[in-house]
């Protein structure tokens, strides 16, 4: 005779099989009479995931998520048959599987993973973290709600009053809980957000504390829903040694320092290639540029004229151009050394940030490097930045900083929100990068004052200065919009 005893797990499977089994039909019912809460969940993610992207939802009940959100690329997998059943139904573009969430079997990678409450009825939340690192790549991202358990009895509450849906919830955790899960299984976390504060729509107030009062970290810990977004980490990490470095350089009126700027670029990577975008030179650095392209005959030296004008157009214009799996923008006015460009290109081949921005108020500057005002200007907008994005920059404003070519590609199509405002491409790279939830991190580099010519970066004369400044605080106020806004 068979022994017929279930496991713990097995157990649990069955149980919560059948609870979502019964209250499969009920779901929609739910989802209307709780509409704003779903609603801003989808929401959230349509704003920063795009059509191509492939998206895996683990435990998607009826599909009312997956099925909603703006892909080309969805599939969805729950334990009830039933559930999986009606998102078939409901969602016939989607591929839906009937399966556990611990046992499932998918030969495939995802560029987007999400637990939507998943993880507050599954028994071995680390056999689950396992599984989702075997379908991810080096850029996955996993996203994890949960509740706060502040709210425990509450929501409780809410089942028993029928204000929301029935729950088979046996684990209550905050993020520090998560922390230590994600660190057990060697998946990073990328950042936690706060993105519900009032479930219920309530006039104007659920949209001012839900999408305003986020960004002040003291009141966090008041939120009803959060979401952690993870990054699992491969053991065979890539060999990114081996990947090629496009390095740009947008200059004008820069002749005296284009020899020296090219005997000191170190070689990084596999490959390095160096791009001079020229910005309509009154002095001679496009001919000076042709000289040391003759002279350098063994590097990979690309000239361009700048089609457009200001720093912005020059930016854009070189990234569209390199060819290299990894691009950096470096000061054509060795205000920074050209030497530090190895702290950035290093940064990103042990794998610690996806956007890497160098910051110059960290070492000791060297004397007059940087006017009173600039420097002033630089740590307001480094604190202002911060409280938006609640992600810590000294130094927004620094004209060295990379990202790999993937996901500039990635970040094209926010860039136009920011228009002329955004002088020079300074705060549109970052928030484009937080909002796709990429890793931010800063590098300190270092800085002195300029042997040739003069800043090209404010123009001249206090008024031109204002010119700037007005324009990068408008641009903050629309980063600030663009960031908090989470309809696209």
């Amino acid at each position: 005779m068979k022994n017929t005893t279930l496991t713990e797990i097995e157990k649990n499977h069955l149980e919560v099989s059948l609870f979502y089994d019964q209250v499969a039909e009920k779901r929609n019912f739910w989802f209307k009479k709780n509409k704003y809460f779903h609603d801003s969940i989808i929401d959230y993610y349509n704003y920063f995931t795009h059509p191509d992207d492939s998206i895996l939802e683990i435990g998607c009940s009826t599909g009312n998520l997956i099925g909603n959100l703006k892909t080309k690329n969805a599939t969805g997998i729950d334990i009830s048959k039933k559930s999986i059943e009606i998102a078939k139904s409901n969602f016939p573009k989607v591929n839906f599987l009937h399966t556990s969430i611990e046992n499932f079997k998918i030969n495939r990678k995802f560029d987007i993973i999400i637990l939507s409450g998943t993880l507050n009825s599954v028994y071995d939340i680390n056999k689950v973290l396992q599984k989702i690192k075997k379908i991810s790549h080096s850029h996955t991202r996993c996203f994890i709600e949960f509740y706060n358990p502040l709210y425990r009895f509450f929501i409780i509450l809410g089942s028993r009053l029928n204000f929301k849906m029935n729950e088979r919830i046996y684990n209550w955790f905050n993020w520090q809980d998560l922390k230590n899960f994600s660190e057990k299984n060697d998946c990073e976390i990328v950042n936690t957000e706060s993105i519900i504060y009032i479930p219920k729509k309530i006039f104007i107030l659920s949209n001012f504390f839900n999408k305003f009062l986020s960004f002040i970290s003291i009141f966090n810990f008041l939120s009803f829903y959060r979401v952690i977004c993870l990054k699992p980490i491969k053991n065979e990490l890539t060999q990114k040694k081996d990947l090629k470095c496009s390095i740009v350089l947008t200059c004008r009126d820069e002749e005296g320092n284009i020899e020296e700027i090219l005997r000191r670029i170190p070689k990084l990577g596999k490959h390095t290639e160096i791009i001079f975008v020229e910005g309509h030179s009154k002095d001679n650095t496009y001919a000076e540029i042709e000289r040391m392209i003759g002279i350098h005959k063994d590097r990979d030296i690309k000239l361009f004229k700048q089609p457009g004008y200001g720093q912005k157009d020059a930016l854009h214009y070189g990234f569209k151009k390199a060819k290299g799996d990894f691009i950096m923008l470096m000061e054509s006015d060795l205000t920074t050394p050209p030497e530090d460009s190895e702290l950035i290109w290093n940064a990103f081949i042990s794998d610690k940030g996806d956007f890497i921005n160098g910051s110059r108020l960290i070492y000791n500057m060297e004397s007059k490097a940087m006017p009173f005002l600039n420097y002033i200007g630089n740590r307001s907008f480094g604190l202002a930045f911060s409280f938006i994005s609640k992600k810590r920059l000294t130094d927004a404003l620094c004209g060295f900083k990379g990202i790999s070519k993937l996901y500039y590609k990635k970040l094209e199509d926010d860039f136009n929100f920011f228009g002329k405002y955004d002088p020079f491409s300074a705060f549109e790279l970052i928030f484009a990068s937080l909002k796709n939830k990429l890793r931010v991190i800063e590098v300190p580099v270092h800085y002195s004052k300029r042997t040739y010519g003069s800043p090209n970066a404010y123009g001249k004369g206090f008024f031109s200065f204002l010119k700037y400044g007005f324009k990068l605080i408008f641009s903050l106020i629309l980063s600030y919009y663009f960031y908090s806004n989470r309809k696209k």
